[in-house]
């Protein structure tokens, strides 16, 4: 057994895909809530999942890739989009993307073909993303992060349904969650 010894000053994050919990709580405090008032229809979301279903070639070939699309969410226009073996790497591209191009990733929603970690949730709270949504599933703690941050979550995106785990005042015709 070898021993480790770091200096005070550093600051060490383990990440194992969403399951290390004291990334999970460090994060909490380090990332402030989301505050904005852009909203998502349901019909944007489902038109959402059309797009990526005409785009999702390399999936439907290899069943090994994950997109990911920062969208308008009043008109569903795709913003910036990108390809990936991995979910986490899609993301990182088009936040990257869309912030060489000069757009505002605090003005749209951020979608994901993966299954939704914390942090994924930690990537779009820090480009001040508020509205995330998947055609996959959310981890609990995901979910526990993203209503953390007031960030709407939204996973199971299907072309007719979908389940909002987080801040559903940002879904036009959600009903309130139960207190």
């Amino acid at each position: 057994v070898r021993s480790l010894s770091f200096r005070r000053n550093y600051n060490i994050i383990w990440t194992e895909c969403g399951t290390a919990e004291a990334f999970y709580r460090m994060l909490g405090e380090k990332v402030p809530k989301i505050e904005s008032d852009l909203e998502v229809t349901p019909e944007a979301m489902f038109r959402c999942f059309a797009e990526l279903s005409e785009r999702d070639g390399a999936y439907k070939q290899t069943g090994a890739y994950h997109y990911a699309f920062l969208f308008d969410p009043g008109t569903s226009e795709v913003l910036v989009w990108d390809i990936d073996i991995g979910r986490h790497n899609a993301i990182d591209k088009v936040v990257g993307l869309a912030v060489t191009r000069g757009l505002d990733p605090s003005r749209t929603a951020l979608f994901s073909t993966g299954r939704i970690t914390i942090d994924m949730v930690l990537k779009a709270a820090r480009a001040r993303v508020p509205i995330l949504v998947s055609r996959s599933a959310p981890l609990d703690k995901a979910a526990e992060l993203a209503s953390l941050f007031d960030m709407t979550l939204v996973g199971f995106l299907r072309s007719n349904r979908f389940n909002i785990y987080a801040a559903p005042q940002r879904v036009r015709g959600a009903p309130a969650f139960p207190e």
